[in-house]
């Protein structure tokens, strides 16, 4: 086999693959005897169908698969022999690359077009600066996030009149135009949460009902989804989208939770294996939590800046008219030239930041192994639940190995120590701004 690389354009290139038969012969014939004794055809005995018969049946169709097969191999080394750099992958030449007749012909010639990664010197430095932001935690959030773990490990008791954050029992009864029971309508038992229906004026209906009190209403007025319906009834939404009209909600119980106490237990409940926890320590780590619920979004907002950043700080073009036509090729519906040609400037940036992310990748090693996942997998399951596994290394090990059994999980988790590593990389070397806001102002610049 011969491989040949003719430059095309300043970013683009055609390479030319000619094929001959002692390339593919023995492979091709390998696969075909394979045919042959699995083969069960009529008239002979199963594996013993004669290899010319077996040829004519398989044979265009194995060649065609087999040099398929030898090209993009040969092409993937050739690649990395000649240390070229490549975006995306070789597509085959619209120009050049002739019909392929498997049939007739035993020499092969194809040709691909190649995109080629630009040369460029990476600039990354303090004169890029970015802003980081930290966020001040107001008492008031402390407040609201103790009350809501509070609730979370509270107990349920009953309640004389209900409350916005309570509960109702009761019978449902489906009603006429007139407020009459409807003959062969709904009855049914359920709940309403109160804190759950989306309009105010319609929970001002349940707070303060008591056991025995009879609330009419119109169910479309007080749930507002098919779900909610479907919930409510307990009936499947598909029934539920046909529901509608007037409804009696006679209550039976009122139900409320009473929060935790603030007292050891709660501690450890929230906090667990953390010991001895006063209601001062415990008010730190809360504040400490509310402040971590945002600091992965302030990492993101720093990520997105930096990037933004960077690429405009590192301009060099790209092969426009061969990616378009990657595009075409690689997306997942049918998509015109008008709508690549449409929205190829937002993916510009997109295409740039693959390219200078495996820069600085190639120059601070970002890029985790296996050893480097379980590692970390390690460190998450001991941190979060090594008081409920008692440390037991044999365990902890156990764990990791089906872990790394899951391709999907452990790809996710290669791309967040990429991401873990890559923040902390360019926060040591850009030009940081530390800025601190509230979570109001947060929510607002990052909305």
């Amino acid at each position: 086999m011969n491989i040949t690389q003719q430059p095309t354009g300043e970013l683009t290139a055609t390479i030319k693959v000619e094929i001959a038969p002692e390339d593919y012969t023995e492979k091709v014939d390998k696969v075909l005897k394979d045919h042959q004794r699995k083969a069960s055809l009529h008239g002979f005995r199963p594996g013993k169908a004669p290899f010319g018969l077996i040829k004519k049946i398989y044979g265009n169709a194995v060649l065609s698969e087999e040099v398929n097969k030898l090209v993009s191999e040969a092409i993937t080394k050739y690649l990395l022999d000649k240390n070229i750099d490549v975006i995306g992958y070789p597509l085959p030449s619209l120009q050049k690359s002739p019909e392929v007749d498997f049939l007739n012909e035993t020499e092969f010639t194809l040709y691909f077009d190649l995109g080629l990664t630009p040369v460029f010197d990476l600039n990354l430095s303090a004169d890029l600066e970015v802003d980081y932001y930290t966020i001040l935690v107001d008492p008031q959030d402390v407040e609201k996030e103790i009350e809501r773990f509070r609730e979370r490990y509270g107990t349920v008791s009953q309640h004389a009149a209900a409350d916005e954050n309570g509960w109702l029992d009761g019978e449902i009864l489906q009603l006429d135009e007139h407020g009459n029971k409807l003959e062969g309508g709904i009855k049914s038992s359920g709940y309403v949460f109160i804190r759950t229906l989306p309009d105010q004026q319609q929970r001002e209906r349940f707070i303060g009902a008591e056991v025995g009190d009879v609330i009419d209403f119109d169910i479309r007025e007080v749930f507002s989804t098919d779900i909610a319906i479907a919930r409510f009834l307990r009936i499947t939404e598909s029934k539920a989208t046909a529901i509608e009209g007037r409804f009696s909600f006679a209550v039976k119980e009122v139900l409320g939770m009473v929060p935790s106490e603030m007292n050891h237990d709660f501690f450890e409940k929230v906090f667990p294996g953390h010991g001895d926890m006063d209601e001062s320590h415990f008010r730190n780590h809360i504040s400490e939590r509310v402040k971590s619920n945002y600091s992965g979004e302030s990492e993101k907002l720093f990520l997105k800046q930096a990037i933004e950043k960077i690429i405009e700080a590192n301009p060099f073009n790209l092969p426009d008219e061969f990616l378009k036509r990657w595009i075409k090729v690689n997306s997942r519906k049918e998509i015109s030239a008008e709508e690549i040609e449409k929205n190829y400037p937002e993916m510009v940036n997109g295409f740039k930041w693959d390219i200078i992310r495996q820069k600085l990748n190639e120059k601070f090693s970002l890029e985790a192994n296996d050893e480097g996942v379980q590692e970390y997998v390690r460190s998450y399951f001991t941190h979060r639940y090594g008081h409920q596994l008692e440390v037991d290394e044999s365990r902890i090990n156990k764990v990791v190995d089906e872990f790394m059994t899951k391709e999907e999980e452990v790809e996710k988790v290669r791309d967040e120590i990429f991401s873990n590593r890559l923040i902390t990389t360019l926060k040591l070397n850009l030009g940081i701004n530390n800025k601190e806001v509230t979570i109001e102002e947060f929510l607002a610049l990052n909305k």
